[in-house]
């Protein structure tokens, strides 16, 4: 976003991904310095970036004990069916522990959104390939 102000980024987009869902991740939350991510993959023309700002129920390592992974399912299911009723073409988290338990509790698998933005550049060549 620095360079986007600066005039610097290129914006020569070779496509979109369409429909983002976007968990926000809880440590961008509390850190309070916006969510630079979600204002980036919607400089892609065509983007439609749809927020979920709910907690997954990772929180670290906590999920990973047996005794709690229940718990956390439970705490994570808010995102677990927003996942299922938005219909996005892609699901983005900025923390892969979110994504790996939205993985868990959907069977969707979550992209980092510089993974999306970055294939926003890509061009197919004529065989199909990027």
């Amino acid at each position: 976003m620095k360079r986007h102000s600066a005039g610097t980024l290129a914006l020569d987009f070779a496509r979109s991904p369409g429909r983002v869902l976007y968990q926000i991740a809880c440590h961008l939350k509390v850190q309070d310095i916006g969510f630079r991510s979600r204002d980036l993959m919607a400089l892609v023309p065509g983007t439609i970036v749809e927020v979920v700002e709910k907690c997954t129920g990772h929180d670290g390592t906590w999920s990973m004990k047996t005794e709690y992974f229940p718990i956390s399912m439970t705490i994570g299911k808010p995102v677990f069916d927003a996942v299922a009723k938005a219909g996005a073409d892609v699901v983005a988290s900025d923390c892969p522990l979110a994504g790996l338990q939205i993985r868990q509790g959907t069977g969707v698998a979550v992209r980092h959104p510089i993974e999306i933005f970055a294939d926003c550049y890509r061009r197919e060549t004529a065989d199909g390939k990027d």
